[in-house]
């Protein structure tokens, strides 16, 4: 299993506030990279289609409140989990992290390192906007 880390960013919401906008797929939209070719959100359930990539399927696997979110890719060439880790600083932000755990051959793993951890990066970056 390999597992891709963002750093350590700060959130400048309360940890509540935060697991609500992380486990309400619609607002995932917003962490998401230019390239997305479709995005449909329908409860606790989600449908991605990236270009060059194939569609996924994403359900919230577990969630406890206001510390951690695990997404399952259900429909995926490539099942994987993303999690999200929330640590409270203060009444008024939060620390979060973004990690994904994939199981890759070796050779797959050479072709998807890069852009998973541009993947990882990016929504990492858009969450640390986040107010």
């Amino acid at each position: 299993m390999s597992s891709y880390k963002s750093d350590k960013i700060i959130v400048k919401k309360n940890g509540e506030d935060l697991f609500n906008t992380l486990t309400e797929f619609e607002n995932l939209k917003n962490f998401l990279p230019p390239n997305i070719e479709k995005f449909e959100a329908k409860g606790e359930t989600c449908v991605i289609k990236v270009a060059n990539l194939p569609e996924i399927k994403l359900n919230i696997h577990e969630k406890i409140s206001n510390k951690f979110v695990c997404y399952s890719a259900s429909e995926s060439p490539v099942p994987f989990l993303m999690k999200s880790f929330i640590e409270k600083i203060d009444n008024n932000s939060c620390h979060l992290i973004f990690e994904i755990d994939i199981e890759l051959n070796p050779m797959t793993k050479m072709i998807l390192e890069k852009p998973i951890k541009s993947f990882i990066n990016q929504i990492s970056n858009a969450a640390s906007k986040l107010s």
